[in-house]
């Protein structure tokens, strides 16, 4: 994911595919109920919503993951009581 301290961008094909996958399930199903729509709106939100989560959960583990904390915390102002 990183190399040399220089961020590389996720791979997002997976949630792309998804997107789309769930965009032309719901053309189809809209023409079969329009009552249907309000409830399938709200899963389709839910279920994207969760996808961006994950995606941004994976991509700040593996920020945290690349960063280097020293174990010894830097003194700034030695000597100076």
């Amino acid at each position: 994911f990183s190399q040399r301290g220089q961020l590389k961008r996720p791979d997002h094909t997976d949630l792309r595919y998804k997107c789309k996958t769930y965009a032309r399930l719901l053309q189809h199903l809209k023409v079969f109920d329009k009552n249907c729509l309000g409830p399938l709106r709200k899963a389709y939100c839910i279920s994207l919503n969760l996808l961006l989560r994950q995606e941004a959960r994976e991509f700040s583990n593996e920020l945290r993951a690349s960063t280097n904390v020293s174990p010894n915390p830097t003194v700034w102002l030695e000597g100076s009581t």
